[in-house]
């Protein structure tokens, strides 16, 4: 078994304090949700998605010890922590400061079998041959033989730090009221996905909610909980998935969702199918990639 590191702060101590002095109150208002906390849905995929790919399971383990980093915005932190893991299909959170960074970044990684987006493979100066693709893009794999039980109804999912403001409650709020079904991303991974893929669209601002959901198929789009998008969460993470699938991030606001819901969808229906068909076009290099991970191949550097 493989061991990876993925983010998991509650399994790791120089992880939590952060996170608790950072995030506590969106951490407390999720628990009255129910679910875990600290368990964020699209890195917590992490184990599932690998072994979708390749039959073979991961272990958590910290930077020190992992083989591998996957899923997510990770890659700068592996990076402070520790050095020579495997990337398959992690990203950078930010763009380096500078090419000479980039390339620092990169002299501490081992091999690239694949990466999230565009943005992070050329911030790593890694070569256009070097696979793309977020593993989230697999999630349909997870749910293999199951019977589909579609809802009819449109589901909101947004990023944890959303339950960290007073405004970004509010507006969850107004989705509940308003009759949507809201999702907090520290419940079962594995259910949240049955979730999208039941649901008539997605709206959210948790970045593997819309990857799930354009896996699916799904109308998906990016929703503001604030005035201002994204909430406490960088830009580049968007931009470099939506690259990768010929895309741009583009938010809705919340009251458009909610009080024009019929031209919402229609307005997010062409570019989720767009982002669909490209995704399908990047699987079945980021499964091979996956099993190149188990058998130590070569790979794009």
């Amino acid at each position: 078994m493989k061991t990876a590191f993925w983010w998991s702060p509650r399994r790791m101590v120089r992880l939590l304090w952060p996170e608790v002095r950072q995030s506590s109150r969106a951490w407390l208002s999720l628990r009255i949700t129910g679910g875990r906390v600290l368990r964020n849905f699209g890195d917590e995929l992490a184990p599932h998605l690998f072994e979708a790919a390749t039959g073979e399971s991961l272990r958590w383990a910290p930077p020190s010890h992992a083989a591998i980093i996957t899923v997510g915005s990770i890659i700068d932190l592996y990076a402070y922590h520790a050095q020579g893991a495997s990337v398959w299909g992690a990203g950078l959170r930010r763009l380096p400061a500078s090419p000479g960074e980039g390339r620092a970044l990169r002299a501490r990684l081992g091999r690239c079998y694949a990466v999230r987006g565009p943005l992070t493979r050329e911030a790593l100066g890694l070569s256009d041959e070097c696979i793309l693709g977020d593993p989230g893009i697999l999630a349909p794999e997870i749910l293999q033989g199951e019977v589909p039980l579609p809802t009819g109804r449109p589901l909101v999912i947004p990023h944890y730090r959303a339950w960290g403001s007073r405004q970004g409650r509010v507006v969850i709020k107004e989705f509940m009221r308003a009759g949507f079904d809201v999702v907090g991303p520290n419940q079962d991974p594995v259910n949240i996905v049955r979730h999208i893929r039941n649901a008539s669209a997605v709206f959210g601002s948790s970045l593997h909610a819309i990857i799930v959901a354009d896996a699916f198929g799904v109308p998906a789009s990016l929703t503001t909980f604030a005035e201002k998008a994204p909430l406490g969460e960088p830009n580049f993470k968007y931009r470099d998935y939506f690259q990768s699938v010929g895309a741009m991030p583009e938010w809705l606001s919340w009251r458009d969702v909610i009080y024009d819901y019929d031209g919402a969808v229609e307005s997010i229906r062409t570019v989720s199918d767009i982002r669909f068909n490209a995704l399908v076009a990047l699987r079945e290099g980021l499964k091979t990639s996956a099993r190149s991970v188990l058998t130590g191949a070569e790979s794009e550097q």
